[in-house]
């Protein structure tokens, strides 16, 4: 476990909790697969970072990994971005039309960030393209066929939200083929000290100082709780080196 530790690092990956190491060799076994995958965990825990990990040891890796933001595309605009459109679909749009999101991913990987934001009737038109890899462009009459693999994350329990009627149950099965729970940083403590001297070392270079803590600082900072995870302990190391 530790070797596969040292490989990781080499990816900028630092996993030193078992469940970490365990996540990602089983992430590793996964990835050759066409399979859609399913990533949980709380804000800032590296679901991004595990997915394009996926796709770099994928077949699919010299393709192109579309990362979409769920939450970031207001809803009035999510189809016509996700989908593309023809020309002179609708009024404003551009006389050559625009090529989708997902056109854009063909070949390759389409990482579906903040899955749960998503809201029904859109939920109903991804449906489409998950269960029959196929899509339509808006203004056209035709459906076209798309050569990707799918990997949706979310932060919130999507079992709880089908139960709420917020949730399509059969998109939630389409997607969870495979799934990994991402656990946060105060379930696996090993990762902290490694993750605070990974990123001492990082932020040294980029500002062309090295600082050191004593027991004491580093005692501290492992009691934390770490309520936003890495992204917390990555903008505090670099507050450290930059004020």
């Amino acid at each position: 476990m530790e070797h596969f530790s040292d490989i990781l690092l080499n990816e900028g990956i630092v996993a030193r909790d078992s469940s970490m190491v365990k996540l990602y060799s089983d992430a590793l076994s996964i990835a050759p697969t066409d399979a859609n995958i399913l990533i949980v965990g709380a804000s800032g825990t590296g679901k991004d970072c595990l997915a394009k990990f996926i796709h770099r040891h994928s077949p699919r890796a010299g393709a192109p990994f579309i990362h979409i933001n769920c939450s970031a595309i207001p809803a009035e605009l999510f189809e016509s971005e996700f989908f593309g459109y023809e020309s002179g679909a609708f009024t404003g749009s551009s006389a050559s039309g625009r090529q989708g999101l997902i056109a854009q991913a063909a070949g390759g990987t389409l990482f579906l960030d903040e899955i749960g934001e998503l809201d029904l009737d859109l939920q109903t038109k991804l449906l489409q393209v998950v269960q029959e890899h196929s899509m339509r462009s808006i203004g056209s009459t035709e459906y076209t066929s798309v050569n990707i693999r799918i990997i949706a994350a979310t932060n919130r329990s999507l079992p709880g939200m089908i139960k709420a009627g917020q949730f399509r149950l059969d998109l939630y099965y389409r997607l969870n083929v495979v799934s990994f729970d991402i656990p946060p940083l105060s379930r696996r403590r090993q990762d902290i000290r490694a993750l605070i001297e990974y990123l001492s070392l990082r932020f040294g270079q980029v500002y062309g100082c090295q600082k050191t803590f004593t027991p004491e600082a580093m005692g501290f900072l492992l009691d934390q709780e770490w309520l936003g995870n890495i992204r917390e302990i990555q903008n505090f190391m670099e507050k450290l080196y930059v004020l």
